[in-house]
């Protein structure tokens, strides 16, 4: 059984806005108020250690992509009978703002990461905005695993 962590589940501006938390928290320990320090510095743990994980037992045919969070992990366990390949694939993303009297949208390429089960499921991993990231990331998953990759974006 293999066990990795696949990305945080806080951006990088919740992981900046934690360290803010943990200097605030220590500082009002120091001055004395221990409640407000504790709450964030907890604040803190939870931002920074909260992540993506994906596990998959070979010899029971079992995965589990979940969330851990302080030591606990939220997802569901679920059988397969075959991972055939991972694979990446480039997407369009958009969102639409509205405003009182006008509306913008903004349309972006992102990156995903996909497991692709023989059953013709497929499990999204992550999206990455950046193509190097992205396949740097497949590489490393693929290897630890041990599957087959195909990148869509070099066939």
């Amino acid at each position: 059984m293999k066990n990795i962590k696949i990305a945080n589940y806080f951006s990088t501006g919740y992981i900046l806005l934690g360290i803010l938390f943990l200097l605030i928290g220590i500082s009002a320990i120091v001055l004395g108020n221990i409640i407000l320090g504790v709450i964030l510095i907890l604040a803190t743990l939870i931002i920074s250690t909260s992540h993506y994980r994906l596990k998959i037992d070979p010899s029971t045919h079992r995965f589990k992509f979940y969330i851990w969070f302080l030591g606990f992990a939220v997802g569901k366990e679920q059988s397969y009978d075959n991972i055939e390949y991972i694979f990446l694939k480039k997407n369009q993303v958009s969102q639409t703002m509205h405003m009182e009297s006008l509306t913008s949208t903004v349309k972006s390429e992102v990156y995903d990461l996909f497991l692709k089960f023989s059953n013709r499921e497929t499990l999204h991993l992550l999206s990455k905005k950046n193509y190097e990231e992205a396949s740097i990331q497949l590489k490393s998953i693929a290897s630890e695993f041990n599957l087959e990759t195909v990148d869509y974006m070099r066939a």
